[in-house]
């Protein structure tokens, strides 16, 4: 794609196994972390007696912060180039805000905490998107055999210390998070800085990104399909918990989810090499709309852990081709900004609006036919979508490689 951004290149990027090494453990401690706290901070914030609705609205303040952290922070990598301090910079924020989440028991404490926890967690992982997808500039159909190394990572610690969690209890959770997120500032600091360096102001190019037909429908396709993914990641474990579940079954749910994104991201690239990346988000959709269902018709709790498998064919599918998609989409020296606007997006932008109206309705009709609504959401954004992606050899070009496949 021409662009008439200018870069600064005068800094050699390490390409060396070095730099992958080092991306491939910030990935790992990134999502173990995540692992630690997603699967049961909303079942935590129940145990203390919170409803759904304040649930909802605490739910609803990441995304809002999400919003402006991710693009914020990638810009600011984009124009310095600094990755690593802005890597150790948010991990160090991170950990400060959880140990404040550990201590606070009353919603008006909880709702600050909670959007300082995401102003420095959210842009952790568009950053180290978007230098992985430099280090691998020529062989990118690699990124998802790095990034499966951060589902290794949620297998582990999802499915491990949920059963820590039934002995000990849900407040352990918190010193769970802080002890892996050190483990993120230790290998930060080997973590090569970006290569391009923005030098344009950003508004050319910012504008020629976000004014493109496809980027704009792709983001409302997003949108509409997060309305239905924040609700789900808000209040599977409630509903789950709520109807006879326990921390175990839980944690066995996101372990089996992330396991099941393994084999998907290793194989994404032939995958899309052969199917194109429109028929592969197609298909994410559809699945997405599937499980939902599923969630809401399912008899027992039990049946969460079996649904649960078609996690990696919908979050794993859509997460790869969807880098890719925002990469080719983005002009040079913009890398960064737009894989902080794709995840904004999808985890950001829906989930402030689809939050607190999942956690309304949750309170008034109930989880099962929450989920329901939920399937309906993902056949309409999957319509969107396909109005919109029609550029998919650009795409597949983006995520493979040119010529990478006659290498292979």
């Amino acid at each position: 794609m021409s662009s008439s951004v200018s870069l600064s290149k005068e800094r050699p990027l390490d390409v060396t196994g070095r730099g992958l090494r080092t991306v491939r453990a910030l990935y790992f401690f990134v999502f173990a972390a995540v692992g630690v706290i997603f699967p049961y901070l909303n079942v935590y914030y129940r145990s203390i007696g919170l409803s759904g609705t304040q649930i909802g609205l605490i739910g609803s303040l990441p995304p809002l912060t999400g919003m402006i952290a991710g693009p914020l922070w990638g810009m600011l990598s984009d124009r310095l180039g600094a990755t690593r301090w802005l890597v150790v910079l948010a991990a160090i924020g991170s950990m400060i805000a959880v140990f404040g989440l550990s201590l606070a028991r009353q919603f008006i404490w909880l709702l600050p905490l909670t959007a300082a926890y995401a102003f420095f967690s959210n842009p952790i992982m568009p950053l180290l998107d978007s230098t992985t997808l430099e280090l691998l500039e020529g062989h990118r159909e690699r990124y998802g055999r790095q990034r499966l190394w951060g589902s290794m990572g949620f297998v582990i610690t999802s499915w491990v210390f949920g059963n820590v969690l039934e002995r000990v209890g849900l407040h352990w959770l918190f010193a769970g998070y802080i002890a892996l997120m050190l483990g993120v500032l230790i290998a930060a600091l080997w973590l090569p800085d970006r290569r391009s360096r923005l030098r344009s102001p950003l508004r050319s190019g910012l504008a020629q990104l976000i004014r493109q037909r496809t980027w704009m429908l792709f983001s409302i396709s997003l949108i509409v399909l997060g309305l239905a993914n924040s609700g789900m990641h808000s209040f599977l474990n409630i509903y789950i918990k709520e109807s006879g579940g326990s921390e175990g079954l839980i944690g066995a749910v996101w372990g089996i989810s992330a396991l099941t994104e393994l084999p998907v991201m290793f194989l994404a690239a032939p995958i899309i090499a052969r199917i194109g990346t429109r028929h592969t988000l197609a298909i994410a959709y559809a699945l997405y709309a599937v499980r939902w269902l599923l969630y809401g018709i399912m008899p027992t709790p039990q049946w969460a852990a079996p649904i649960s498998l078609l996690h990696g064919v919908t979050f794993g599918a859509l997460w790869v081709a969807g880098v890719a998609y925002a990469d080719a989409l983005a002009p040079e020296g913009l890398k960064a900004t737009a894989q902080g606007l794709f995840s904004a997006t999808f985890f950001s932008v829906s989930s402030v609006i689809g939050t607190p109206i999942s956690g309304f309705l949750f309170d008034r009709i109930g989880p099962a036919a929450l989920f329901q609504i939920y399937a309906v959401l993902g056949i309409i954004a999957l319509g969107i979508l396909w109005l919109g992606s029609r550029e998919p050899k650009q795409v597949c070009t983006a995520l493979i490689g040119e010529g990478s496949l006659t290498r292979r």
